[in-house]
């Protein structure tokens, strides 16, 4: 990806990234595996990433007035607000 990290959440061995070019990466610390969301949600910059308490979820905020909701293993989206 061509943009830098805006916003990092962690919930286990998981670390999330959402960057300045709207990528969304998921970091797994236990195999140093970096995998980006399967799904492209975002345009702009991402500046918030949350897991779900249970960590089954992956909450993500961006400039182009989009909140998505993504499942934390794979990436997919499940949910889309404007």
């Amino acid at each position: 990806h061509s943009g830098f990290a805006l916003s990092v959440a962690r919930h286990g061995d998981l670390i999330a990234v959402g960057t300045k070019d709207g990528g969304i990466f998921q970091i797994n610390l236990s195999t140093d595996e970096v995998q980006p969301a399967k799904s492209k949600v975002h345009h702009l910059p991402v500046r918030s990433v949350s897991y779900s308490r249970d960590g089954s979820r992956l909450f993500t905020g961006s400039d182009d007035g989009l909140a998505a909701v993504l499942t934390a293993q794979g990436g997919e989206r499940v949910g889309l607000f404007k």
